[in-house]
């Protein structure tokens, strides 16, 4: 008879951890990575990396591979596609992908190795600056009078979750089998958690994306940290605030639903705004005019073609340098209007 219960017990213990992980597994490593990625780099890098690195491994190699891994030193200071076209021109026809996330060292590039190899390519590329070898941190942190630590705590430091989440999202176990003998039991199984169980590993970095992906389909798409938008020719800044003008390619949604601008008091100084519509030719489309500071829904004409890049012009302009609230910065550039999180791309 206990010995029946005991084996009844077994069994529920045991079919409660094959469903937690079957869960635990179609939601955590399969459905959130389903989704687009439509989180900001800028805040939400490591779902992005991960994300990126998923669509490689399932993207069929056809041609030569050169991967650029690394920081924002990358990120910020390389295009792929730039690359791509230019060695074309040389007669090589070669694919460049991107790998990075801010923060990047050289330890998260061993312990990531395997994860870049396993995409097989023919060379990889890797931009280093002097931030990414964490040099400053020795000053950052206390000193400790034994020097026969210093190696050894500077490298907890940069394991620490605090400094280091990625140790805990991307390596979890090469972690353990680099570093156990500096690890205490405790990060010991923190990582090994990690490595078992999806959403304590990923718990800290899908949510971004989830609210983005919601925000982009059922909200104004104008609460963002980030500009994700299409690239506008006469340059866009990071949080998405236009110069004096700027061109891009009308969008079905655009006509329908229309998308939005944000004008702010300063930009009003100068009386009404006024943003004109111009074709290619220069042929005016359409005039808008905006009274008061706030997100202004501008809905374009039916009859403005789609297949021809348009130039919107501002009547005015403001500086950053000169505003009040979190709009004051140092820079001096012409600020115009800022455009929606994914201006261009459909999302409204």
């Amino acid at each position: 008879m206990i010995l029946k219960k005991n084996f009844k017990s077994l069994l529920i213990v045991l079919f409660s951890i094959i469903l937690f992980k079957t869960i635990d597994i179609l939601f955590f490593d399969v459905f959130i990575w389903a989704m687009p990625d439509e989180s900001a780099w800028s805040t939400n890098f490591f779902f992005g990396y991960e994300h990126h690195f998923r669509e490689l491994k399932k993207k069929p190699k056809n041609k030569p591979l050169v991967l650029i891994i690394g920081s924002s030193i990358a990120a910020y200071s390389l295009s792929p596609k730039d690359i791509q076209d230019y060695l074309s021109k040389s007669g090589m026809n070669v694919q460049v992908e991107i790998l990075t996330y801010a923060g990047m060292t050289p330890i998260d590039t061993i312990l990531l190795s395997k994860k870049f190899l396993s995409l097989n390519p023919d060379l990889i590329v890797y931009p280093v600056n002097f931030i990414d070898f964490r040099i400053h941190r020795e000053m950052s942190i206390r000193h400790r009078e034994n020097e026969r630590w210093k190696t050894r705590f500077l490298l907890e430091d940069t394991l620490h979750y605090g400094e280091a989440p990625q140790s805990k999202i991307f390596y979890p176990l090469e972690t353990i089998l680099e570093f156990y003998s500096i690890l205490s039991i405790e990060k010991i199984a923190e990582y090994l958690a990690a490595y078992l169980v999806y959403s304590y590993r990923y718990k800290d970095v899908y949510y971004e994306n989830l609210k983005a992906v919601y925000q982009h389909r059922f909200g104004r798409n104008t609460s963002y940290h980030g500009y994700m938008g299409v690239e506008i020719p006469e340059g866009i800044d990071s949080l998405g605030w236009t110069s004096k003008k700027f061109s891009f390619y009308p969008k079905p949604y655009m006509k329908e639903k229309g998308f939005y601008v944000q004008v702010v008091p300063e930009i009003l100084n100068g009386g009404i705004l006024k943003i004109e519509f111009f074709s290619q030719e220069g042929k005016l489309l359409q005039e808008e005019q905006f009274f008061y500071p706030a997100w202004h829904k501008i809905i374009l004409k039916k009859d403005i073609p789609e297949d021809q890049m348009i130039t919107a012009k501002l009547s005015q302009i403001w500086y950053a340098y000169q505003a009040q609230e979190d709009r004051l910065d140092f820079h001096r550039d012409e600020m115009g209007v800022r455009l929606q999180q994914n201006f261009g791309y459909g999302f409204s």
